[in-house]
């Protein structure tokens, strides 16, 4: 039985920008400095296998989904950055990818130095998940749409509840972008970041490839399909959840980029989305510690695509007792001190910092009428802390700004329109219902006289 609290590929899947690659998020020479070239080896090659595992079914159960193998292109548009791009291709070589210099990097800008890897991929990532959904139910699985699950019960087997039921199961997988299975049990080991992304009609072809450059955030670009090679999807500005920014600055931000380097005819879409990057550069997948019947996975990074179909072949051999590589290295209870270090402390401190920020940053407002159409605000207002939206119908909702996971203050995301957590990543809709994250439950609505 599949529970999923909204629809089939309706989050982190849907909005994916259907990159397959083994070009991990943490950079390859990152992973052999923190892991050791055979466990970064083993890493890699996990991805690759997911690649070929997702190639397969697309062929057998979603073919509408576009999968073509293609290029993969790292590259740097400053001499700066060449001696760092040479390191990565050496990594890159060391663990099979047999990176290969490039002579000229075939974007219409200018680019200092790049290498390609083969045998990477790009595909439609909705309709590859509902084309899996199809057979999960051919095969005598069963999908509870609009489910949200109240975190698993270990003790005789696993026994979730819903609004509409309570499931006894002999295990429970959890694999819900960042699981919420006991305060602090992997918050403090995964950071939740927001990437934006548009879609571009550009008046030239580009290049049926995977690129990315070595920007600090950097930046994504391929074809949207194969049919038009003038359509394009560029991604990138990402930043932490819940920072007290303007996210449509990020757009706009990504947009330049994207004028700047090419010749746009016209933007077609934009959107953002949310992604989990563990703390020591590897995903947690497997027993969930202090539990006999409860399983999770989460931690992805950029890779989510590759790493979660790896992560779930990973999680049938537990749970069918094969042995797999994986098992080990991604487990829930390693312990990976210097790898995570780096990582750990600043982020921790940083969501410290949110719970010590005692002072309500909301605008003290005479009547909730300042709060405009299609507008989320937090506010003072009758001596009450409010999170406020107003519907472009002009209807209001009154909701309380404290999150349901460890009690932090949302914030109001306006190129998304969610309320976000800035400690641990929990998103709400416009109305408080709970979109994702660690929070278990949905905002609570505030009354007023």
């Amino acid at each position: 039985m599949l529970l999923e609290a909204h629809q089939v590929g309706g989050g982190a899947t849907g909005g994916s920008t259907g990159h397959l690659t083994a070009l991990l998020d943490t950079g390859l020479g990152r992973l052999i400095e923190d892991w050791g070239q055979h466990e970064a080896g083993l890493m890699v090659g996990a991805n690759l296998t997911a690649i070929s595992q997702i190639e397969q079914w697309s062929a057998r159960f979603s073919p509408d989904c576009q999968l073509q193998r293609v290029e993969g292109i790292l590259y740097t548009e400053n001499a700066a950055g060449a001696g760092d791009l040479g390191r990565e291709a050496d990594a890159a070589r060391l663990l099979g990818l047999g990176a290969e210099a490039l002579d000229r990097v075939p974007l219409p800008f200018p680019c200092h130095a790049g290498y390609r890897i083969t045998g990477q991929a790009r595909f439609d990532p909705l309709r590859y998940v509902l084309g899996l959904a199809r057979r999960f139910l051919e095969a005598g699985g069963v999908i509870h749409e609009q489910s949200p699950a109240k975190p698993p019960q270990d003790g005789g087997g696993a026994q979730i509840e819903t609004p509409a039921a309570r499931i006894q199961a002999g295990d429970v997988i959890v694999a819900t972008h960042l699981p919420y299975v006991g305060a602090l049990t992997l918050e403090t080991r995964n950071y939740p970041q927001q990437s934006y992304v548009l879609l571009v009609r550009l008046t030239s072809p580009l290049h049926d490839a995977l690129f990315w450059d070595d920007a600090e955030p950097y930046h994504y670009i391929r074809r949207y399909g194969g049919d038009d090679p003038h359509l394009v999807l560029i991604g990138g500005a990402d930043h932490r959840t819940g920072l007290p920014i303007n996210e449509l600055d990020h757009l706009a931000q990504l947009e330049q980029y994207a004028r700047a380097r090419f010749a746009v005819e016209a933007v077609e879409g934009r959107w953002s989305d949310e992604f989990v990057e563990p703390a020591d550069g590897a995903p947690f997948a497997g027993r969930l510690v202090g539990a006999d019947h409860i399983w999770i996975a989460t931690g992805y990074a950029g890779n989510g695509l590759t790493w979660g179909t790896a992560c779930g072949l990973l999680l049938a051999d537990l749970l069918t007792n094969e042995p797999n590589p994986l098992a080990g290295l991604l487990d829930p209870r390693r312990v990976k001190g210097l790898a995570a270090l780096d990582r750990f402390v600043p982020e921790n401190l940083r969501t410290a910092l949110e719970y010590a920020r005692i002072p309500f940053e909301g605008e003290r407002v005479d009547s909730l009428a300042e709060v405009g159409p299609g507008e989320g605000r937090l506010v003072r207002y009758q001596g009450r802390k409010l999170a406020v939206w107003r519907d472009p119908g002009g209807e209001l909702t009154i909701l309380s700004p404290v999150c349901r996971h460890l009690g932090c203050i949302v914030k109001w995301n306006e190129a998304a329109a969610t309320w976000d957590c800035p400690c641990h990543g929990g998103r709400y809709t416009a109305t408080g219902e709970r979109l994702g994250g660690p929070p278990p439950d949905d905002l609570e609505p505030a009354a007023l006289e």
